[in-house]
């Protein structure tokens, strides 16, 4: 045979891959999607689809994720929070609440007025609702379809300007958009800006969650499913994680002085912290503002004219009692009592445990900021007395 004749050989197709579909819900965070592009490490390529637009039981489908809770495995909580302007007097709401003003069709309020709310007596102050245009089919899922009322924007600060309008407005976003010039609403007395002694979670009722589903009992399904489980522990399971929240109460001025101090030696020495105290101590960080020295040999003076104060040493235990963690010197009646009386009290708050910021031994110390560290977030203090009077500042050698 002519071996310009001869006929070219043609490699065999290779069979394509099959893939392993995995139907998304369209109201769930867009990162999920991300999350399983990035992630996915098995032996047949990913392909995601819609589920909205496709039979979500499709012979093609091997796993699906929605808010069906039947039959599921629990992958993500998605939390929502309330929030107002930042000058909000009563940050509280409820559940009712917030579905009707979702729903509410003018902006007349007379059907919010729940008397579940702790001030039941003033009207329920908002007349419409925003949220964030990308989160509208998870809040429809949760809370039915919107009202005309419903404002849709595209970002956090949109919301908050929004908020500071004329219109009273409730603004409804994921927790992770929350930003400090909000003021976070408390639902039926949850609050998901708390930690675990104040805010329990499966009481908490504004979270969408999505559970993942096998749809099609095959061998490819099962390979999906492993392949879906093995990656999973790399997937945050929520918006809202508790071991990255830090809850920092601030007390004001601690006077432990005077009538105070003479109620204590009634008492006992723990007698403010006995009704206050468990609430100052569920903060994770709880700070006062000591104003006075501790000095041992201090007499109580209740006179009207007294203005030198002084603490007993064993008033601490009100404050080890309130759970405080640190303490800040700024007050101006540190060193009523002089320097070397001041020192000591630097002395006995420092081995009682309390960290110390806004005064020290000398202004080195006083103007050094305290840094901390909790739940992966660092937090800075500084405090300054900038009333005075002269005798109260740290001098270069003096506290």
């Amino acid at each position: 045979m002519d071996a310009q004749n001869t006929p070219t050989a043609t490699p065999l197709a290779t069979p394509a891959q099959a893939a392993s579909i995995i139907t998304l819900d369209a109201a769930a965070p867009s990162f999920i999607r991300t999350w399983l592009q990035e992630t996915w490490a098995g032996d047949t390529p990913l392909e995601i689809l819609d589920a909205n637009s496709i039979d979500p039981h499709n012979a093609k489908a091997t796993l699906g994720i929605n808010a069906e809770s039947a039959d599921g495995t629990l992958v993500y909580r998605y939390v929502f929070a309330a929030a107002a302007r930042f000058d909000t007097a009563n940050p509280t709401i409820t559940w009712t609440q917030i579905q009707q003003t979702w729903q509410q069709e003018s902006h007349g309020n007379e059907h919010n007025n729940d008397a579940s709310v702790a001030d039941a007596s003033s009207a329920f102050p908002f007349t419409q609702s925003a949220i964030l245009s990308d989160t509208l089919p998870a809040l429809t899922q949760l809370l039915g379809k919107p009202g005309p009322l419903v404002q849709l924007l595209p970002t956090v600060e949109d919301l908050r300007l929004l908020s500071r309008d004329e219109i009273p407005t409730l603004i409804l976003l994921p927790f992770d958009q929350l930003e400090p010039r909000f003021s976070v609403l408390a639902i039926d007395g949850q609050t998901p800006i708390e930690n675990a002694h104040y805010f329990d979670a499966a009481n908490y009722p504004f979270v969408v969650d999505y559970y993942a589903h096998v749809l099609s009992p095959s061998a490819d399904a099962q390979d999906a499913l492993a392949q879906f489980n093995q990656a999973l522990p790399t997937m945050p399971g929520s918006n809202r994680d508790p071991t990255r929240l830090t809850v920092v109460t601030i007390t004001g001025v601690t006077a432990l002085t005077r009538m105070t101090a003479f109620q204590m030696d009634k008492f006992g020495d723990d007698w403010p912290a006995r009704v206050i105290g468990p609430d100052l101590a569920a903060a994770d960080i709880t700070h006062a503002s000591n104003e006075v020295s501790f000095i041992p040999g201090c007499q109580t003076d209740t006179s009207a004219g007294n203005l030198l104060f002084c603490s007993k040493p064993g008033y601490m235990d009100t404050l080890k009692a309130s759970g405080v963690d640190i303490i800040s010197l700024t007050g101006n009646h540190q060193n009523d009592f002089g320097l070397p009386d001041a020192l000591t009290s630097l002395q006995l708050q420092a081995d009682a445990g309390f960290r110390l910021f806004g005064g020290g031994k000398n202004m080195a110390e006083a103007t050094a900021p305290l840094f901390m560290e909790h739940n992966s977030n660092r937090l800075a203090f500084l405090g300054a007395n900038s009333f005075g009077p002269v005798q109260a500042w740290a001098t270069e050698d003096g506290p």
